[in-house]
């Protein structure tokens, strides 16, 4: 069973060569400042580095953007700043998340609109092939009844087919809405067929 943990962490030579990539680590996240600031909720910050010539599309080791990292934080006046900086909202992250995906999952639908409206696509997917539409519907709970409702019907408007399969497993949206109880359910038309 240790053999299979071991298997999944990377393994260093000596315990000199984890605390070179250790420091490298902290060094590279000292070089995304605008990250920081952001996942901070520091608008102030936000505000100096950008008009010091920060780049607002730099990304963390995870490939974060700071206006991923400020959805994620729950930092939406961040959010907002940002994204009235004119971000590329088709920047993803090492696992393919878009900012829009991440303002659907936390249920931002006045931040949704916005990002609509300046070219966030709403059919990206994932590297594992999960929709706009899925963040939408399942929030930060699944299973829960969370979702976003005014989301998911901006999602719609925009042109996402609910019919399309949601994931990787094939499931429609109204097959997760009735599967998962997503609180979105309702702002998904009548399914016909």
């Amino acid at each position: 069973m240790l053999d299979n943990v071991n298997a999944k962490a990377p393994i260093y030579p000596s315990f000199s060569a984890f605390l070179e990539a250790m420091k490298t680590a902290v060094a590279e996240g000292a070089r995304r400042p605008l990250v920081r600031a952001a996942r901070a909720g520091n608008l102030r910050r936000i505000e100096l580095l950008l008009r010091r010539g920060q780049d607002i599309n730099e990304q963390d080791l995870e490939g974060n953007t700071p206006l991923m990292a400020a959805l994620l934080a729950w930092q939406y006046p961040a959010a907002e700043q940002l994204l009235q900086q004119g971000p590329d909202l088709a920047r993803t992250d090492r696992n393919g998340h878009t900012a829009l995906m991440w303002a659907c999952y936390r249920d931002q639908p006045r931040l949704v609109e916005a990002m609509l409206a300046l070219g966030a696509d709403p059919k990206a997917r994932t590297a594992h092939g999960d929709s706009v539409l899925l963040f939408a519907l399942t929030g930060p709970n699944t299973g829960s009844g969370t979702g976003s409702p005014g989301a998911v019907r901006l999602l719609l408007a925009a042109g996402v087919d609910p019919a399309a399969p949601v994931d990787a497993t094939g499931r429609s949206a109204f097959e997760l809405a009735a599967a998962e109880g997503s609180g979105a359910r309702d702002a998904l038309p009548e399914k016909h067929g």
